[in-house]
């Protein structure tokens, strides 16, 4: 690939991201959420029941902010609280067992196109696609811990 190509390229992905970020907060706007919030709901279904804790760390957030943010979907029905049985005193959060309507027509539309993009793919080409995607999820994730790890500890006084 040439110098030229590859800034192309580059410009293409940045494109991409940049597309699938303003759409998750038009989406979080459309259902009355901040985008923290439906990004949590998206990480809660992708993971499955989480401890608030889990949900701080994976979302970045403080566990009196993530507390709030647990607070907004619960009371939309989004979430659903649990005890966690193994010491009685923790709870889990939970995807909410039928998700409100709003919520699914919110992606509908997105999911019909992204997925008739990907109808003429070959199995093969899906899964040189599915390969990307997972790589590049964790080459994301990775760079978010070094971020993480390199920050000074937040000032809560």
């Amino acid at each position: 690939m040439t110098p030229s190509e590859s800034r192309s390229l580059a410009a293409t992905y940045r494109r991409y991201i940049a597309a699938i970020v303003v759409y998750h907060h038009q989406a979080a706007a459309y259902l009355g959420l901040g985008a923290t919030d439906f990004q949590a709901a998206n990480l809660l279904f992708l993971n499955g029941p989480m401890r608030a804790g889990e949900l701080a760390r994976a979302t970045g957030l403080s566990k009196g902010a993530t507390t709030r943010m647990i607070d907004r979907l619960a009371e939309r029905g989004y979430v659903e609280r649990s005890s966690d049985g193994s010491d009685g005193r923790s709870v889990s959060i939970r995807l909410a067992d039928r998700m409100p309507d709003d919520f699914t027509a919110a992606l509908a539309d997105v999911r019909a196109r992204v997925g008739a993009l990907m109808q003429p793919l070959s199995p093969d080409e899906l899964r040189v696609l599915s390969s990307y995607f997972v790589d590049a999820a964790s080459a994301y994730q990775e760079a978010t811990e070094r971020l993480r790890s390199s920050m000074p500890p937040p000032d809560r006084g």
